[in-house]
Parts: structure tokens; C-alpha cells; sequence
């Protein structure tokens, strides 16, 4: 998955073992329990500051509010969605 555009994809409870994901894409990505993915997998990403991650994945960076991706609307175009929160 190296530079793969992966904006918004629901990778919720995905098992990332031995994922390579230097460079994708992982702006309003859903990681929430996640499997087998770490920081080092994580920070060599884009965007991945603005991913909905579990706490253990903060990495030194906050979490965007859980209760915010819920109200997230898939037709309405992502930048402009993750601009207006």
C-alpha cells in the first residue's frame, strides 16, 4: 500500500501485520481497532495526524473526536467536511 490513497477508507479492526505504508494517504482514514499497526507504520504516512485512531495510536499527536467521525457524511466531499470541523 506504499502512497496509496487511502482518504476515508474504513479500516476499522483491519489486520495491518507486516503492512508497508510509507506515503499512503490516511487523511479522515478509520483505524479504530486496527490490528498489528504501530506508530513507526503510521508516522511515515500523509495525514495521518487527522486518521480516527485508537489512543494507543496518538503518537504523540491528538486523536480527532470519535463522536465527530460518526456524524461524517459520505457524499459530502471529505476536505471540505474535515475544514469545517
Amino acid at each position: 500500500m506504499i502512497q496509496a490513497n487511502l482518504s476515508g477508507a474504513n479500516l476499522e479492526g483491519a489486520n495491518l501485520f507486516k503492512a508497508v505504508l510509507d506515503g499512503a494517504d490516511l487523511i479522515g482514514a478509520f483505524l479504530n481497532g486496527a490490528q498489528f499497526l504501530n506508530c513507526a507504520q503510521l508516522v511515515v504516512t500523509h495525514n495521518w495526524q487527522s486518521a480516527f485512531r485508537d489512543e494507543a495510536l496518538a503518537c504523540g499527536a491528538s486523536t480527532p473526536n470519535r463522536d465527530v467521525s460518526e456524524q461524517y457524511d459520505p457524499d459530502r466531499p471529505l476536505m471540505a467536511y474535515l475544514k469545517a470541523r
